[in-house]
């Protein structure tokens, strides 16, 4: 019986896990979007972000989305400015946007939380692009997901 139950709860456990282990990934599809201290347009703007601005879905409330960035912060967001697209934002002082990955040509110099569309991955290098810029960064200096199981 001992055995009967180590094998229910090992076997939920496996079942529920992946679940809290693997979390959900959106990013900003507008121009703008506001983040709010709570679920609705009444509450007040904490800031304002950019396309393509990743975030972790931590809960939903009705048409709400509570987020989460890659700082920490928390907030709330209104789900139809959000989309499943990839997406990364800087999370270093500066990063160096290459032509090539491991190129020594640097393209761009982008500063912390400039957000961009993920396009590919080879190596520690990813591909990405916005309107402006299209380029390769080291996977180091990006905070976001490039698809839904993972980051």
């Amino acid at each position: 019986m001992r055995i009967l139950k180590t094998i229910t709860i090992s076997a939920i456990a496996i079942l529920i896990l992946p679940a809290f282990l693997s979390a959900k990934m959106m990013s900003v599809a507008t121009s703008k979007a506001n983040v709010r201290t709570g679920p609705s347009a009444g509450y007040d703007i904490l800031w304002t972000v950019s396309k393509y601005t990743p975030f972790e879905i931590l809960e939903t409330k009705g048409n709400w989305q509570k987020v989460k960035d890659f700082a920490g912060d928390t907030g709330w967001i209104h789900k139809s400015v959000l989309s499943d697209t990839p997406s990364v934002i800087v999370k270093t002082k500066e990063a160096n946007l290459r032509e090539d990955p491991g190129s020594k040509e640097i393209l761009w110099v982008l500063g912390k939380t400039y957000p961009l569309k993920f396009i590919e991955k080879k190596g520690n290098w990813f591909h990405v692009k916005d309107s402006e810029v299209n380029g390769w960064l080291h996977k180091s200096t990006v905070w976001g997901f490039t698809k839904q199981e993972e980051e």
